[in-house]
């Protein structure tokens, strides 16, 4: 993030991060300078430029002519970096292509709808792959992103051989009952006695404190603007109306924090959200297949838990290309 904003400091020039990806050295970065301020020639060796694309950041350096190339779409705040550590593990074998949202950096406006975002990843997506089969993924809720890139594909009569959400829940998931509510208050003040009621007033105080000055709190690093991508994506779920979804679907998810048991016989995770087996997908996509794997929601898909995933993965692709058992395993080694 230094190294960008001196850039755009000293040559009025902004990049997104995904630059690093596609021009990973000092030489290329210089040429991608020189090509936008028009001034010294590009150094000798440098990489030509590559596409300007707005979403699609190529993420592991293979062709995407090697072999049918895999789409992951970033997550709620649209950055593709936590999904570097996927793509280096399909280095030997296919091409894996991060989509990032726009407006992440510099002063784009966000989509403001799931399926406006998906048309135009999917404008740039087939820059790359004219035709199917594809391969799409999303991670969190950039999978509500890709599941609606799946149903514009099949639409237009292209086949989606792969629609793998990872860890990625409903785009509006149900609020909890007043009921289990106070259950999980209850249990709470069973396990840490009247410390609870203090802790709890405390918090409270703080945040209608907080509430009042209207203060934003965002840890996220100086660039990315990530209180605004957030926004505009609970604005688009909130309103997409989920159709339904009868081809095949991966859910790969990691264990269930089933933290509070509630009515029903039902389980609220820590976060205070209903637990289900199929982040409740299955009343949309009834074909849905369940994955478990190793890590939390954020450090699935990073290693070394991310091994697991993308080893499940290959699987699943292979099986939807058919593609043969000793392909697997060199890719795999």
């Amino acid at each position: 993030m230094r190294l960008f904003a001196a850039v755009k400091r000293e040559f009025g020039v902004e990049f997104p991060l995904s630059v690093l990806f596609e021009a990973p050295t000092i030489a290329d970065i210089a040429a991608r300078i020189t090509a936008q301020v028009g001034e010294a020639a590009a150094p000798e060796g440098a990489a030509p430029d590559a596409p300007g694309f707005q979403h699609l950041v190529p993420l592991n350096g293979v062709k995407a002519d090697r072999a049918t190339p895999l789409f992951v779409v970033a997550g709620m705040f649209g950055n593709v970096l936590n999904l570097r550590h996927l793509a280096q593990q399909f280095a030997r074998e296919r091409a894996v292509y991060g989509l990032q949202a726009r407006g992440l950096i510099g002063d784009s406006a966000p989509h403001e709808t799931i399926e406006t975002a998906a048309a135009d990843y999917i404008a740039e997506l087939r820059q790359v792959q004219p035709r199917g089969p594809y391969l799409l993924s999303g991670f969190s809720g950039g999978g509500i992103t890709a599941y609606e890139m799946a149903q514009q594909l099949r639409a237009a009569g292209e086949d989606v051989a792969t629609l793998a959400l990872l860890d990625t829940p409903l785009p509006v998931r149900p609020s909890l009952s007043r009921r289990d509510k106070a259950l999980i208050k209850l249990a709470e003040l069973r396990t840490q006695g009247p410390a609870y009621l203090r802790d709890w007033a405390r918090n409270r105080i703080a945040w209608e404190f907080e509430k009042r000055r209207g203060k934003q709190t965002d840890t996220a690093p100086a660039g990315f603007n990530n209180t605004k991508i957030e926004a505009a994506f609970l604005r688009a779920v909130g309103q997409y109306d989920t159709p339904r979804w009868e081809g095949p679907m991966t859910l790969f998810r990691p264990p269930l924090d089933r933290h509070y048991a509630v009515s029903g016989g039902n389980h609220v995770s820590a976060a205070r959200e209903y637990v289900f087996h199929d982040n409740d997908w299955t009343q949309y996509a009834p074909h849905v297949e369940v994955i478990e794997v190793p890590g939390d929601h954020d450090s699935m898909v990073l290693s070394p838990n991310v091994v697991v995933l993308a080893s499940e993965l290959r699987e699943i692709i292979a099986e939807a290309l058919d593609l043969p058992d000793n392909d697997i395993a060199t890719a795999a080694e």
